[in-house]
């Protein structure tokens, strides 16, 4: 039983092997794939952050161009180098009617005020304030009014921005991101006639970097070159200070994982931000680990009908064998040489026979004129009983027979040998 086992197990050793030679083909296929594929997501994860970024940039850019645009308006200048001792009205009327027309093109816009120095006034889309009255509905949360009045209304700003800041807007908690430019835009001193102070709310941000917040559930962090904070949203938003201290993470590198997520990194020559999107590892490997899954089951279905072929055919091709070997060791006797193996013994035992076959063929031929004088002794004293008997005899000393006809000798001492027909 145990050789019947080995001669089956050489043959489904050898139906593995080549069934695994495909196998391992389509291994590196798959390993290629899922490559390429993760190449691909973290390609379309970095050109989504850079059109993200391009969007804000270009949205950060129309803020600017409009404190340009108001730096050159005659209403707003008229109103910054009056020194008269009353108020104008009409040019105040004037001025907020203009600075109306701006927020309706641009969401970046909805929310902004003018600070006029001469007049100690604020003047927004819809109406003027004092700017305690401005304070009382619109105010930073962790600012005072003095403090607001001194960091805001009372320096120059040169397109600066203040970075993500609890705020206050009528009773309602958000985060604003602030920019601000004094007017004229050559202010040196350390007042300026009117400030443009644009407050951006953190929800009109997190429209543009949806794409990578809500549909990858990833998170989103925006921070200028002093390393302060200008936006930051999404799920599961990692320790950032630990993130920036860790020696592992290289901030210069595009794309790389730490932890569970794939970090994103882009500068923008611009302004100097820098941008860092998170992408989950189980979002940027979805596509992939489908590939994974219907791979493993079809490499998986292969296998297992693969190796129910090789058992069939093992069995159908080592049974022959095996009868073969049951044949020899029952002619022959049991092998004893257990070292050797099954085609060892089948190729001894032929290769004997063989030798035996052409010892017993060589044995006949140097009996064969015995057998034939044996033949003619029998056949002449009448010994055979039949037709057949004399044919088969024949046929063992190697005589010929002639159908019908045939030659007797005799010899007599009274006369001379002769040959009768």
């Amino acid at each position: 039983m145990l050789r019947h086992f080995r001669v089956f197990r050489s043959f489904l050793i050898s139906y593995v092997a080549i069934l695994l030679i495909p196998c391992i083909g389509g291994y590196i296929s798959y390993r290629t794939s899922i490559s390429v594929t993760e190449s691909i997501s973290i390609e379309n994860s970095v050109i989504q952050l850079e059109k993200s970024q391009e969007l804000l940039e270009h949205r950060m850019a129309e803020v600017e161009g409009m404190t340009r645009q108001l730096a050159i308006s005659q209403e707003i200048n008229a109103l910054m180098n009056d020194r008269g001792t009353e108020r104008d009205v009409y040019g105040i009327w004037k001025a907020m009617r203009n600075v109306l027309t701006f927020g309706q093109t641009n969401d970046f816009l909805q929310n902004y005020f003018i600070y006029l120095a001469n007049y100690n006034l604020i003047i927004t889309s819809g109406s003027s304030y004092r700017p305690e009255h401005y304070y009382e509905y619109f105010h930073y949360d962790n600012l005072s009014f003095e403090e607001w009045e001194q960091q805001v209304l009372g320096q120059t700003h040169r397109s600066e921005i203040k970075p993500l800041t609890p705020f206050i807007q009528r009773d309602v908690k958000t985060s604003v991101i602030t920019y601000m430019q004094s007017l004229p835009l050559d202010s040196f001193n350390d007042t300026s006639p009117a400030i443009v102070v644009v407050l951006i709310d953190q929800k009109t941000m997190t429209g543009l970097l949806s794409g990578l917040t809500e549909q990858s559930g990833g998170w989103v962090h925006i921070y200028d070159a002093k390393g302060n904070t200008i936006f930051l949203q999404g799920e599961k938003v990692p320790d950032i200070a630990k993130l920036h201290a860790d020696p592992k993470f290289d901030e210069n590198k595009t794309g790389q994982f730490y932890g569970d997520d794939l970090v994103i990194t882009t500068r923008s020559d611009k302004n100097g931000w820098v941008y860092q999107a998170g992408i989950p590892r189980s979002t940027l490997m979805e596509k992939p680990d489908q590939i994974k899954r219907i791979s493993w089951m079809i490499t998986g279905g292969a296998m297992l009908i693969g190796l129910l072929v090789g058992l069939f055919l093992a069995y159908r091709n080592s049974l022959p064998i095996n009868r073969l070997i049951g044949v020899m060791k029952e002619q022959f006797g049991k092998d004893d040489d257990t070292g050797r193996n099954e085609f060892d013994f089948l190729s001894g035992n032929i290769a004997g026979m063989i030798t035996k076959n052409k010892l017993l063929e060589t044995e006949l031929h140097r009996q064969l004129p015995l057998v034939r004088d044996a033949f003619l002794k029998r056949l002449i004293a009448g010994e055979f009983e039949s037709r057949e008997e004399i044919v088969s005899a024949a046929a063992q000393a190697d005589i010929p027979l002639r159908q019908g006809e045939g030659w007797i000798a005799c010899q007599d001492r009274r006369r001379k040998s002769g040959l009768l027909r």
